[in-house]
Order: structure tokens, then C-alpha cells, then sequence
């Protein structure tokens, strides 16, 4: 007897738009919930973002150490493992809180900014003031790319080309540049 026929294998489908908007609407109740609860810990929330990983979804959050002290880049303590565990803890139960019904399903993925930490608003511009940074700019519809030292009063990058003037709703992307 020889083989049978071939087995048709179903794929899993990834994740439905619904989920994706039903996850994000939870998603952005919990920046207040959580905000308290990050303070006591001594950390703050950079970002929060959504995935999708294979045939899920992946809630992604960023945490930092608050900027303590005047020198430039701010304070350099690392956010630790025990750190990203405490949050992860946190965040799960204020999820399960926010939507006790099965909901879509998702990981958890708390980690650090790392070193090539994005830059968002005006209060991390003032935090790493001195910090060499790379910026991508739209100004009058076109995009330019510069890597200098961020300057305040008023906002410029000081490259070895010169200063490069900008203001915060030019930039479409910044990130600090490790300097080890």
C-alpha cells in the first residue's frame, strides 16, 4: 500500500484587528493606573507599544530611571532585571483589572530603553542635553539626518559640520548614541 494522500495542515491565524484595537484601548487605560505604581518602584513608563509575534501579540513596555541630578545624559543607574520583574508583576494584575474576560491573548515584555534610548518630548530633550544624539528631521517635507550633541535655548544639534536649528514637531525620530 503505498502513502495516503497529503495532509493538509491548517495555519493559525494571527492576530485579528479586533484584538489588536481591544488590547490597545486596554493598553492606553493603563498609563494612569500604572503611573503611582512606577513612582514607588522609582521608575518611569518611556514607552508602551503593541506587536504581533508569530501568531500573537506582544505588549511591549519601556522603563527608565528618573533623570536625577543636573549632569548631562542624567542619571546613568540601570534599570535592573528585579526592576523589569516588579513592573511586569505590577502590569499584570492591573491588566487582569482593566479586563477580567478572556480578551485577546498576548505576551508581557517589560524591558529597558538600552543605550540607544529613543528620545520623546520636550522633558527628555532637556534630560540629555549635552548627550550626543541622532535626530531625523522633516522640515518643509523633506527628511535630513544629523548626529551631534543636543543644545538648548533654543533647541540645535551641534555637529562638526555646524549647528543644526530644530524645533520638537521637526523631528520625526531621536535617539541618544552610546558613548562608551
Amino acid at each position: 500500500m503505498g502513502p495516503g494522500p497529503a495532509k493538509k495542515t491548517a495555519r493559525a491565524a494571527g492576530p485579528s484587528s479586533r484584538d489588536r484595537a481591544e488590547l490597545r484601548e486596554v493598553l492606553g487605560l493603563l498609563g494612569p493606573r500604572l503611573a503611582p505604581h512606577l513612582e514607588n518602584l522609582g521608575l518611569e513608563l518611556v514607552d508602551v507599544g503593541l506587536a504581533a509575534s508569530g501568531h500573537g501579540l506582544v505588549a511591549r513596555f519601556t522603563i527608565d530611571k528618573p533623570w536625577a541630578g543636573d549632569a548631562p545624559g542624567g542619571s546613568r543607574s540601570p534599570v535592573t532585571l528585579d526592576d523589569c520583574a516588579a513592573v511586569s508583576r505590577t502590569i499584570s494584575i492591573l491588566l487582569d483589572e482593566l479586563d477580567p474576560g478572556p480578551g485577546p491573548g498576548y505576551m508581557l515584555e517589560v524591558s529597558s530603553p538600552g543605550l540607544d534610548r529613543p528620545l520623546r518630548g520636550q522633558a527628555d530633550f532637556e534630560r540629555f542635553r549635552g548627550s550626543l544624539v541622532k535626530l531625523r528631521l522633516n522640515r518643509d517635507g523633506k527628511s535630513s539626518r544629523h548626529t551631534g550633541r543636543l543644545e538648548l535655548g533654543p533647541l540645535r544639534l551641534v555637529t562638526g559640520q555646524g549647528e543644526v536649528p530644530f524645533s520638537l514637531d521637526m523631528v520625526v525620530s531621536a535617539w541618544l548614541v552610546p558613548e562608551i
